[in-house]
């Protein structure tokens, strides 16, 4: 068979085989990972609840704040950042700096501590089953898009909905991981526009920074060339 280098891609960096490259592993049900929805409207500006619960958010910016800060993560496997709140993804402890946007300046750091048991606090979203992508691409295929029609009917009444796109860790490229995983993220907004969602959507490009398996071999490697899709009302 014909060898080739193949690098820049969220796939296998060195020697190819002309060979088909192994299928993504199948989206399930749109509904499957649904959790009950909450509304904390508390703003958390000078310090984080000790304990939250995985697959929350936080809001720690006001409105009025937001103008003038920014809000980073030091630990971008456990929490990321956006606008005007912190979402909690994994388990784990989650340190966040408020950031001075004209300066650069870090005003102040959070901390909070992340687990898997409820937690009384914090904003619970509807959780949208993974949008899936094959390997150094971002093209939705069918069933990806039959999805989104069924995430963006789900949508239909949110306030707000937050995307977070993904990389496979097969490349040592990083630039490369961080374009494919926003590109992945745009490319579900804008198909949820399109079906006619009006909530403020946010996206976030988180590389490899959040693998859901994290073996060196393309089987595992296909469940992390996705896009996650949080839905709050």
């Amino acid at each position: 068979a014909a060898q080739g280098v193949t690098s820049g891609s969220d796939g296998d960096v060195g020697v190819a085989q002309a060979t088909a490259p192994a299928a993504p592993a199948a989206p399930v049900a749109a509904a499957a990972r649904v959790v009950p929805n909450r509304v904390d409207k508390v703003v958390y500006a000078k310090k984080l609840p000790t304990v939250v619960q995985t697959n929350s958010a936080l809001t720690v910016l006001s409105v009025k704040d937001a103008a003038k800060l920014d809000i980073r993560t030091v630990t971008p496997k456990v929490c990321v950042a956006l606008t005007r709140s912190v979402l909690l993804v994994n388990s784990g402890l989650c340190s966040v700096q408020i950031i001075n946007q004209d300066t650069k300046a870090v005003v102040r750091s959070m901390n909070t501590t992340v687990k898997t048991a409820s937690a009384a606090v914090g904003s619970v979203p509807t959780i949208a089953s993974p949008v899936m992508f094959k390997q150094a691409s971002a093209v939705l295929n069918a069933t990806g898009t039959a999805q989104l029609l069924k995430i963006a009917k789900a949508a239909k009444n949110a306030k707000r909905v937050v995307i977070i796109g993904h990389a496979a860790a097969l490349t040592n490229v990083s630039e490369f991981r961080f374009a494919i995983s926003r590109e992945r993220a745009n490319v579900v907004k804008a198909a949820l526009v399109k079906a006619g969602v009006t909530a403020t959507i946010e996206i976030v490009a988180q590389s490899d920074n959040q693998p859901v398996k994290t073996q060196k071999t393309e089987s595992a490697q296909a469940k992390n060339r996705r896009a996650d899709v949080y839905i709050f009302g």
